[in-house]
This record gives C-alpha cells, structure tokens and sequence, in this order.
C-alpha cells in the first residue's frame, strides 16, 4: 500500500456471525486483493476504494473483493501485465477441493459497470462451505 499511498482506500468488515477461527482456502483473499489493486486500482490517481467483505449466508462463509477501478475490459485495452497465472492457480485449487467435497467452492468475477455503461470496477465473489475438508491427503 506504501507505492499506492493516497491513491486509494480500502475497508475490510466481517460479519460478526463469522467465526474467525474457520478456514478459506489459502492466499483467497491475498490473491483477489493483488489483482484488484495491480490491474483495476493502480492506474487511478484518486478516489479509489476496495472493500473486502466476508460474511456468513447459511452455512458459507462469502467473501466479497470489490474495487472501483478501471475494470477487467479497460485493463485489458490498456495492455495489462497479468499473466492470468493466480487466477489460473485458484481455479485448480479450488476444483481439487472440489473433487473430494460433497459441497463445492464457488465463484464469480462481476465486471461493474456506470449507468452509463462506463467500467466501474469489479466485484469476485467466493463462496466457501463452513465445513469443507481441506485433509485431501488422505485420498490421494
């Protein structure tokens, strides 16, 4: 955040029903949080905002990456350096855990958009099962 310093803020809020204890999966957060700031924010001068939200519906935990940057359309105009690799990277992780759970992880990347139908940002949405087993060890 020191090389973004006044370029953006940001607003992390859970929800108090969630428990703080419960595991996501790893680097969930952390790799939706470095996507909207390399690729949506850092092109902003000011005025940005992120917002990570986490909170319980039913039994999932939904985790929420909101930025109001330049959007996924814009970013890739103007030659984005994104490899794709971490998306890449949180797709298989989460189809592996998908494989050995009853109960799947989801998600979904929401370009946002103006009324005017101008780019406003993107919105990642995870929605991870409270009781998922991460021990898949004992299956391979």
């Amino acid at each position: 955040l020191l090389r973004f310093a006044g370029r953006f803020e940001y607003a992390i809020m859970v929800d108090p029903g969630v428990n703080e204890e419960w595991m996501i999966p790893k680097m969930t957060i952390q790799n939706y949080v470095e996507n909207a700031v390399n690729h949506g924010l850092k092109e902003r001068e000011q005025g940005g905002r992120l917002e990570v939200t986490i909170r319980l519906e039913e039994k999932t935990i939904c985790i929420e990456i909101t930025d109001n940057g330049l959007g996924r359309a814009k970013a890739a105009e103007r030659g984005s350096e994104s490899t794709g690799l971490g998306m890449g990277l949180m797709n298989q992780y989460f189809s592996l855990l998908n494989t050995y759970n009853s109960v799947k992880i989801r998600q979904e990347v929401e370009d946002l958009y103006h009324p005017d139908g101008k780019p406003a940002g993107t919105r990642v949405r995870v929605e991870v099962p409270v009781q998922i087993n991460y021990n898949i060890a004992k299956y391979v």
